[in-house]
């Protein structure tokens, strides 16, 4: 199962995103809610994702993130079967419509609402992650572990301002002493790719949608690192959540904690 849907999105990769990657014309881009915009590569890529990934485990059920936009009913799906596919085909589209990198594929799936397996694919640059719960997590072929993060002061990562509450990302944008990675880019693939690889050892993200966080948190925990809402309790990609901290470590996620989040009373010993 492993290496086919390796071989699925590497094959859809380059059937339906490499092809029209600086190639959209105008019409091929349209509005999807303020600030966000879909193109017809994320619509074919989530058709051909789909298509393969049940022909894999017949019985089983996709909840894209382009049909959940046309339908938000279809995230009940994630604790409502047996197994779930969980599809972000075009994470990054706005890089992706304007000609620019970051972008990548993610797949999870799900069982009964626990992830049980998940996939990365970078096609610009070849990358490949995926893992098995209680298994390695590989990259290219190689098992990974997170890397020992570096002092604090000296940790790289992303806070993602975007979608916090007015407040908190006042006082999350106050806390200067941390080298902040490039905000602006929006590829939660990428940037859960170098958590794995240690190019970055954190993030923090508001808004946690079930496809744009359930493979990469899955992946991150199963080599290593420390997931867990602002409270400290655990991510699960249905519950509906908000507010996510990941970190190369469970020391490094306390000390980011106390320093980012203050506010927030962990309640749930991570």
């Amino acid at each position: 199962m492993d290496e086919h849907v390796c071989d699925l999105i590497r094959a859809v990769a380059a059937d339906e995103l490499i092809p029209r990657f600086r190639r959209l014309a105008s019409s091929d881009v349209h509005d999807k809610s303020p600030g966000e915009v879909v193109t017809v590569a994320d619509w074919a890529a989530e058709a051909a994702l789909s298509e393969g990934l049940l022909r894999l485990l017949p019985g089983s059920v996709v909840v894209g993130e382009e049909a959940s936009h046309r339908d938000p009913t279809l995230i009940s799906r994630i604790n409502g079967h047996e197994y779930t596919w969980l599809v972000d085909p075009l994470d990054g589209t706005k890089h992706f419509a304007a000609g620019r990198e970051p972008w990548g594929l993610m797949v999870a799936l799900v069982q009964h609402g626990q992830v049980e397996a998940a996939w990365i694919h970078l096609p610009l640059t070849n990358k490949t992650a995926w893992g098995r719960r209680g298994g390695s997590v590989f990259l290219n072929g190689s098992p990974v572990k997170v890397p020992n993060p570096p002092p604090i002061e000296r940790m790289r990562g992303a806070i993602l301002t975007r979608f916090l509450p007015s407040e908190l990302k006042i006082t999350v944008e106050a806390e200067d002493s941390l080298q902040r990675t490039d905000s602006n880019h929006q590829c939660a693939a990428q940037r859960y790719v170098d958590l794995l690889s240690g190019d970055e050892h954190f993030a923090l993200y508001y808004r946690t949608l079930a496809w744009d966080h359930a493979p990469g948190t899955f992946l991150a925990q199963q080599a290593g690192a420390a997931v867990h809402r602002f409270d400290g309790s655990g991510y699960k990609p249905g519950d509906g959540g908000s507010g996510l901290l990941v970190a190369a470590d469970e020391d490094s996620w306390r000390a980011l904690h106390d320093r980012l989040l203050p506010q927030f009373p962990v309640r749930v010993a991570p």
